[in-house]
């Protein structure tokens, strides 16, 4: 049986693993086309816009020389100079633009061709002027061949933007098939992540029947042999443990294929240009929402695993810049919620800081989340000494409370007291909580009444020749208000 559970659990996981570089692959080779075709329409965009400002400044030249023959005053011409310059470097960026289409580069070539033969007729004129030919100058202006040259350099520019719209089209065209392949591999994306989530707890529950099952037989067949018992105790403590470790790779294995996902689906609802029709659109929010609740219950499964396991070693950390952090990270609901956390001078204990900032931002949460209707939330920190060792915190809201028939059942993994609908979670934040406590070498209680708040005790080791005080007041020194 263990062979034949092992070599499940191996199919599963390269089964997982082959599907999952699929998806990868897949959702790579779409999202390097769709970059690739969203950088084409931009660029067709700026060569459009360049044409434009070709032309612009060919315009002003040519006010600046018209005003110069008009009036003789030679201010115009510094004018007329500028805008040539300016007309000759949008010309050259626009030569680079078009570097990689032959089509526009022949264009360009005759447009080019065109705008010197235009600087040609303005500057004669303009050499006319100043060489007091005016007579001359007027009749060269009024012959009409620089408005037949401006009306091919017109056309040549028209000729360029239609190019440009026909490649703007297909572009476009392209970009709308790279978004409609993203969606379908996010679709399959989740279908994959379901039916490997399916089986692998499928698997995880048939394990467990097998375990109850094999314990119930075993317990009759060794009810009188102690040496028999305590071997099978150890086989099933082993057991247990292949099960945590199995657990602990899937979870961690299954949350990659849900972050890309959550991710394809951010870019795919951001993107603006993308038209989705109306069942595509509640396909993606069904998504998104199973990928949500998902999501928070293997981060905080994975959380509640890493306690014991990715730890660093206890060294002095100021609960204060601990309590500042934890408020840091939970601005997006103290706004939300319109809360207020309270905390004065706290004291320097011994700990993993990490770890300190995600026992007190679960247990600040807490009081956010579960706030009575009529009143916003306020969280209260303080402390008070013990024993030149230890310290007590207390972590006080004024929330909805919790019945004393519950109280001691909180801080287990998975049990709610509330429905989703009414405050959503996983049931797992109270128990790191105290896992966290725990491995600190403390204490944690709670003392509560219905709709009159809850108060969170915790003890802590303090730092060495730390001397913890009272420190919290009506007047707290410091105050994070939304």
């Amino acid at each position: 049986m263990k062979a034949k559970v092992k070599s499940r659990i191996t199919t599963l996981f390269w089964l997982s693993t082959v599907i999952i570089g699929m998806i990868y692959v897949l959702a790579y080779r779409s999202l390097s086309q769709r970059e690739t075709a969203g950088n084409l329409v931009n660029h067709t965009y700026q060569v459009k816009e360049q044409i434009e400002i070709v032309q612009s400044h060919l315009k002003d030249a040519e006010t600046g020389q018209r005003s110069y023959l008009i009036t003789g005053d030679s201010q115009y011409l510094p004018f007329y100079r500028a805008a040539m310059q300016r007309q000759k470097d949008s010309l050259a960026a626009l030569q680079r633009l078009t570097r990689d289409n032959p089509i526009q580069q022949q264009n360009l070539t005759r447009l080019s061709s065109l705008i010197e033969q235009r600087k040609t007729l303005l500057q004669e004129e303009i050499w006319l002027q100043r060489n007091n030919r005016n007579y001359l100058a007027r009749k060269h202006f009024l012959a009409g061949q620089g408005m037949a040259t401006m009306n091919a350099i017109r056309q040549q520019t028209q000729q360029m933007k239609t190019e440009e719209d026909r490649l703007l089209n297909l572009r476009e065209r392209q970009t709308k098939i790279a978004n409609n392949q993203i969606l379908f591999i996010l679709g399959l994306s989740a279908i994959a992540v379901l039916a490997m989530i399916a089986t692998a707890f499928n698997l995880y529950h048939h394990l467990n029947r097998h375990l109850e099952t094999l314990v119930t037989e075993r317990t009759e067949e060794l009810a009188n042999s102690q040496r028999a018992t305590t071997e099978y105790a150890q086989k099933l403590e082993q057991s247990n443990q292949e099960l945590l470790q199995f657990a602990a790779v899937a979870s961690h294995d299954l949350k990659a294929p849900l972050r890309k996902i959550a991710n394809f689906s951010e870019m795919l609802r951001n993107d603006t240009e993308n038209s989705i029709s109306p069942t595509s659109q509640d396909y993606l929010e069904r998504i998104e929402h199973s990928i949500t609740r998902m999501q928070a219950l293997i981060d905080d499964f994975l959380a509640l695993s890493k306690v014991n396991s990715k730890t660093l070693p206890f060294q002095p950390v100021q609960l204060s810049q601990v309590v500042s952090e934890a408020v840091t990270n939970l601005q997006e609901s103290l706004t939300a919620h319109q809360g207020t956390v309270e905390f004065g001078d706290l004291p320097t204990v011994m700990g993993d800081e990490t770890q300190l900032v995600q026992m007190l931002q679960n247990l600040i949460e807490n009081g956010l989340k579960y706030h009575r209707e009529e009143c916003p939330p306020v969280v209260k920190i303080s402390s008070i000494p013990l024993t030149r060792q230890t310290c007590e915190i207390t972590v006080e809201d004024n929330g909805i409370g919790i019945d004393k028939a519950y109280q001691n059942r909180i801080f287990n993994i998975f049990e709610r007291l509330h429905s989703q609908n009414d405050f959503p979670g996983t049931g797992i934040g109270l128990a790191i909580v105290k896992k966290i406590i725990e491995r600190h070498q403390g204490s944690v209680r709670v003392e509560s009444n219905i709709n009159h708040g809850s108060r969170f005790i915790l003890t802590l080791p303090t730092a060495v020749g730390e001397s913890p005080t009272s420190t919290y007041d009506e007047s707290p020194k410091q105050t994070s208000l939304v």
